[in-house]
C-alpha cells in the first residue's frame, strides 16, 4: 500500500465520520445554560483600551521624561534642538550674533 493510497482511505473514513452540523436544538440548549449560570458581563472593546491606556500612559510618560533628562545631561541640549539639528546656544554665539547686527546697520 502506498502512501497515496493510505492518505485517500484515511481522508475518506474522515469524511464519513464527520458531523456537518450539531443536532437539533444545540443553540437552544446553550442558550439556557447561559442564561442559567449567568453570563459573565462584556468587556467592550473601548472599555478594555482604556483600560490599557490607564495602565501603559504613565509607564510611556516616565520613560519619555527619563530619556529627555539623560539626553540634556549627556548633551547639553534640549530633546528639541537635538531633532531639529539647532547648535547649541553659548555666550559667544550671541555676542557675535550681536556685533553682526550692530555692524550692518
Amino acid at each position: 500500500m502506498t502512501d497515496d493510497m493510505r492518505d485517500r482511505e484515511v481522508a475518506l473514513m474522515l469524511q464519513a465520520a464527520r458531523v456537518n452540523r450539531f443536532a437539533r436544538g444545540f443553540e437552544d440548549r446553550v442558550m439556557a445554560r447561559m442564561a442559567a449560570r449567568g453570563s459573565a458581563p462584556v468587556i467592550r472593546l473601548e472599555r478594555s483600551l482604556g483600560r490599557a491606556f490607564l495602565w501603559v500612559a504613565p509607564l510611556a510618560l516616565a520613560a519619555t521624561l527619563v530619556l529627555a533628562v539623560l539626553n540634556i545631561r549627556s548633551t547639553g541640549s534640549t530633546s528639541v534642538d537635538g531633532v531639529l539639528g539647532l547648535p547649541q546656544v553659548t555666550l559667544a554665539a550671541v555676542y557675535q550674533l550681536d556685533s553682526d547686527l550692530t555692524a550692518s546697520r
